[in-house]
C-alpha cells in the first residue's frame, strides 16, 4: 500500500508529459492574418478576407494528435487518405537542354454546374521530389475541377516512376524552366484562359521565384498561392542542420527521398562503373550523403551551374524575388511546422507590408507541414482545412474578377 502514492504520482507525471507532448490542452484559435491596412491593395485584400469565412473561424485539428506538429506531419506524409481523381491526359515538352518536362492536365468536371463564366486554369507545383500522384495534389484537383477550373500539375523532373531522364539533371530548388514550359504550353493551347498559381512547400518557392524573376511571367496570372514554403534556403540550411525541433532528423529523411531519385537515374546523372576517378568519388559522396547540404555540395550546385552552395541557395530562394510579385498572393504557414522555423517567416511578414500590397499572409496555430487535417477526437476529415482555404481564396478572387468584367 505504501507504493500506491508513488505509483499514482508517476502515473500523473507520465500523463502530464503525454498531454504536454500532444498539446491537447492548448485551445484552438483562428489563424493570424497579416496584410497592409492602408492603401489600394488593402481594399482588395479586405474584400478577399470577407469572402473567405474560414480565415475568420477557429481551425480545429483532431484533438489527440492534430495539435502536435510532428505527429501531424507524420500522418500527412505516411498516412494520407487515398484520393480518387484521375488526370484527363498527360503531356510532355522537350526543353533546349533535352530535358523532358511532363505534366498532367485535369479538365473541369463535366457533371458539375459551375457559376464561373470565364476559363480558368490552376497551375500547381508540388513539394520536393513529388508529382501529381500526391494525395494533397489530387485533393485540390478533385475540388477545383468541381468548382469549374482546369488544373495543370507539374511532375518534378526525374520523379515520375518508370520514366527515364533525357538529360543529365533532375529538379532543383529554384529551377523555373520546367514551370515556364508548362505555363507556355497552357497559354498557347488555351489562349483565353487565366492562370492561378498554387505551390506546395518547395513548389511554393519555385512558383514565387518564377513570378518575381520576370514581371512578364505575372501577365497571365490572376493570383498566386504559396503553402508551407521556407522562403530563404540560405537561412533554412543551417536551421535544418540543428537538432532543435528534430529538424536534423527531417533533413535526413528528405535527403533519403532526394537520393532515391538520384539513385533511380544514377547511370544518367553520376555515370557507370567506367567513370573517371573524380566522377566515382563524386558518386560515392552523393550516395553516402546524410544531409541535403552534402548532396548539394557534391551534386546539386554543380548540376545547377553554381560555384558554391551558398550561391546556389541564394539564387534559388524566393525571398530574393518575392518583392517583385505585384499580383494578389496568399501565403500560408503554420506555427508548428517542424520544417519551417519561425525566423524564416520574417520574409512574408515584411512582404505583405509593402505599400499597396495585394498579399495576405495567413499563419495558423496548428497544421504541421502541409497536413492541416480537421476532425474530432482522433479521426480526421478527408478534406483538409488547407484545401478549403485554397478553394475559398480562389473562389473569392474569381468572384471579384468576374464582377469587375461584368
Amino acid at each position: 500500500m505504501s507504493d500506491l502514492p508513488a505509483l499514482l504520482l508517476l502515473a500523473l507525471v507520465v500523463l502530464y508529459v503525454i498531454l504536454k507532448f500532444l498539446n491537447v490542452v492548448e485551445p484552438a484559435r483562428a489563424p493570424k492574418l497579416f496584410f497592409r491596412r492602408a492603401g489600394r491593395g488593402d481594399r482588395l485584400v479586405t474584400q478577399i478576407v470577407n469572402l473567405c469565412p474560414i480565415l475568420q473561424q477557429r481551425y480545429v485539428p483532431p484533438l489527440l494528435w492534430g495539435k502536435n506538429g510532428h505527429l501531424h506531419t507524420f500522418v500527412f506524409s505516411k498516412l494520407s487518405p487515398k484520393i480518387e481523381c484521375r488526370a484527363t491526359r498527360q503531356h510532355s515538352v522537350k526543353l533546349e537542354d533535352n530535358s523532358t518536362v511532363i505534366f498532367d492536365i485535369f479538365e473541369p468536371c463535366p457533371d458539375e454546374k459551375s457559376e464561373l463564366t470565364g476559363d480558368y486554369t490552376i497551375v500547381v507545383v508540388p513539394g520536393i521530389a513529388n508529382d501529381s500522384s500526391g494525395a494533397y495534389v489530387l485533393l485540390l484537383c478533385k475540388y477545383a475541377t468541381k468548382l469549374g477550373c482546369r488544373v495543370v500539375v507539374l511532375n518534378h523532373l526525374g520523379v515520375l516512376p518508370g520514366v527515364k531522364l533525357t538529360s543529365k539533371r533532375i529538379f532543383t530548388y529554384g529551377s523555373t524552366t520546367e514551370l515556364d514550359a508548362m505555363v507556355r504550353y497552357t497559354t498557347e493551347n488555351y489562349p483565353n484562359t487565366k492562370l492561378l498559381g498554387v505551390g506546395f512547400s518547395l513548389g511554393g518557392n519555385i512558383l514565387v521565384k518564377y513570378l518575381g524573376e520576370n514581371p512578364e511571367h505575372q501577365r497571365n496570372f490572376i493570383c498566386a498561392i504559396s503553402l508551407c514554403q521556407g522562403y530563404d534556403i540560405l537561412k533554412a540550411c543551417p536551421a535544418m542542420e540543428e537538432w532543435d525541433g528534430l529538424r536534423r532528423g527531417y533533413n535526413w529523411l528528405i535527403t533519403q527521398k532526394v537520393k532515391s531519385v538520384i539513385k533511380r537515374h544514377a547511370q544518367e546523372l553520376l555515370g557507370g562503373c567506367s567513370s573517371t576517378p573524380y566522377q566515382e568519388f563524386k558518386r560515392n559522396k552523393v550516395l553516402m550523403a546524410t544531409s541535403l547540404k552534402e548532396i548539394d555540395e557534391h551534386f546539386g550546385r554543380k548540376m545547377a551551374g553554381y560555384q558554391s552552395v551558398d550561391d546556389y541557395y541564394k539564387y534559388s530562394s524566393s525571398s530574393y524575388y518575392i518583392d517583385k510579385v505585384e499580383i494578389p498572393m496568399l501565403l500560408v504557414n503554420s506555427q508548428d511546422d517542424p520544417l519551417v522555423p519561425e525566423e524564416l517567416l520574417e520574409t512574408p511578414k515584411k512582404y505583405v507590408n509593402r505599400p499597396n500590397s495585394k498579399a495576405l499572409f495567413v499563419l495558423s496555430q496548428f497544421g504541421g507541414h502541409l497536413g492541416f487535417y480537421e476532425g474530432g477526437l482522433f479521426r480526421r476529415a478527408t478534406q483538409t482545412w488547407l484545401n478549403k482555404v485554397i478553394l475559398q481564396y480562389i473562389n473569392a478572387v474569381l468572384t471579384i474578377e468576374e464582377k469587375s468584367i461584368s
